[in-house]
């Protein structure tokens, strides 16, 4: 069982979740339901899983200060195994998907190694931007839609956004760690506070965003985006987290049942 939890950690299974219900929610705004939706769920999971395992794998300096261990697979040779049989799966799982979402796939994989090997984290401003167009990436995928959708690129922005902020909170989560091994985030070179202001503005782009571009399907999450911001003012960084990691798989399962019930 403790192997189990150890596993589960190193993959970060709820961010998983959070990442495939963005890229299955793509899916659904532009196909509405299909048996690729499974496909499009499972690839961006394994994925996102194998992207979070290189991070704990490249980051245990940063892990031994913030979570007062290294988790023994990023210790071990066993670790790199995971990386190998998620890759392995999610690339068997996106063969079946459209041209274009199938090419940003297979460039998805060299970037989320690029991002943990190269220590992409350690550039100023870069990780959080690079976060934010992978995760808006993901949702590109889902879509299984070309790149002459235009109402697809408000999406993507507004998922880029998310992804952002994404990253940020986890900046300032982790600020103890980050600041032991040196790595330069918006959190360590201008502070908590000023991270926080970052967050609160990104948050109201977000919503200001969704609701003038035309992302409309994404309203649900902006009371989210707010939540997040409400907790983090007052410091409750589990809250934060659970709330930005719940918004689209709130979303994702709203699309289910509505689906399911004909709404």
């Amino acid at each position: 069982m403790a192997y189990f939890r150890d596993f589960l950690k190193f993959i970060r299974i709820e961010t998983c979740i959070f990442i495939s219900a963005i890229a299955a929610s793509g899916y659904i705004f532009f196909n509405g339901f299909g048996p690729l939706l499974v496909h499009v769920f499972l690839a961006v999971f394994f994925l996102s899983g194998a992207a979070y395992a290189i991070n704990h794998i490249t980051d245990k300096e940063e892990d031994a200060v913030n979570n007062s261990k290294v988790s023994p697979l990023a210790a071990g040779s066993s670790g790199a195994a995971v990386v190998a049989a998620f890759l392995v799966a999610g690339t068997a799982f996106s063969l079946s998907f459209a041209p274009f979402s199938l090419l940003l796939y297979a460039a998805s994989i060299p970037m989320i190694v690029a991002y943990s090997v190269l220590r992409v984290k350690r550039v100023l401003l870069l990780k959080n931007v690079y976060t934010g167009f992978v995760i808006g990436i993901a949702f590109l995928v889902g879509s299984q839609s070309g790149p002459g959708n235009a109402l697809l690129w408000s999406y993507f922005v507004s998922v880029f956004l998310m992804g952002f902020m994404l990253n940020l909170l986890g900046d300032i989560r982790g600020h103890k760690g980050d600041m032991s091994a040196g790595v330069r985030t918006i959190a360590t070179a201008f502070g908590i506070g000023k991270a926080k202001k970052v967050f609160y503005g990104m948050s109201a782009a977000f919503s200001g965003w969704v609701l003038v571009s035309g992302a409309h399907y994404l309203v649900p999450v902006i009371p989210f985006a707010v939540t997040v911001s409400a907790f983090l003012s007052r410091d409750r960084h589990r809250g934060a987290r659970a709330g930005m990691l719940s918004s689209f798989v709130f979303l994702f399962a709203y699309l289910l049942v509505s689906g399911f019930w004909g709404d």
